[in-house]
């Protein structure tokens, strides 16, 4: 064993791993709300996401934009890498545990991807002065995000006053409930297409090829060779 000092050997380390989200007790609570006697019985499903990221429970408004957010986020055709994968996986009879973690992986990484080739949006959502990058923009655009919004009486740039292409549109929309960090979207959009990334993976049945367009060059088989 060395005993050459080093930043490892020479440093103080804790004993053992701090806990900032969730309290691991009997019962436990998530920032502080238990979560069998308060928020089971209180909130919702996307009420608990926005409470993990944001330390806080969000108003019904960033409520409304974080479903919107996410409902604009969830196609994933199975054209698509990550939920391709996962029809792959499924159908070579990988466990489900291996079909439901090669999908995340994958979308993980198409999310990041994503979240990269977007970052010129997210900077002008964070100061939206001036034009936002056209790039993102569309001229027909769906107008039932900036109808939802109106609807709120609340007003979010990129939404409100642009039409956008659906992703840019849920980016702007997460950004405005105080979830635009970049980990945070990458595991938000993964948490949005992972359920039809699964449904699709699901539509077939283990070990069944014929379900599976494996395209193979023509070829002759010809026994006199043998």
């Amino acid at each position: 064993m060395s005993t050459r000092p080093g930043p490892i050997e020479d440093g103080t380390w804790p004993t053992t791993l701090t806990a900032h989200v969730v309290d691991a007790s009997a019962h436990p609570r998530i920032h502080g709300f238990a979560v069998a006697d308060d928020l089971a019985r209180h909130y919702a499903a996307t009420d608990v996401t926005c409470l993990a990221y944001a330390g806080e429970l969000p108003s019904d408004v960033q409520r409304r934009l974080c479903d919107l957010a996410l409902v604009l986020l969830a196609p994933a055709d199975v054209g698509s890498a990550p939920a391709h994968a996962g029809v792959l996986a499924r159908v070579l009879a990988a466990g489900d545990a291996n079909v439901v973690g090669i999908a995340a992986m994958l979308a993980a990484e198409a999310a990041s991807a994503e979240v990269r080739g977007h970052s010129a949006w997210l900077k002008w959502c964070a100061a939206p002065q001036g034009p936002p990058p056209a790039e993102f923009l569309v001229t027909d655009g769906d107008e039932t995000a900036a109808t939802v919004v109106a609807e709120l009486g609340t007003f979010v740039a990129g939404v409100s006053d642009h039409r956008a292409t659906p992703v840019a549109t849920a980016f702007a929309l997460l950004h405005a409930c105080g979830l635009g960090a970049t980990l945070r979207l990458v595991a938000l959009v993964v948490q949005a297409r992972l359920p039809c990334m699964i449904a699709e993976a699901e539509r077939h049945t283990p070990r069944h090829l014929q379900s599976y367009p494996i395209q193979a060059p023509p070829f002759d088989y010809d026994e006199s060779t043998r």
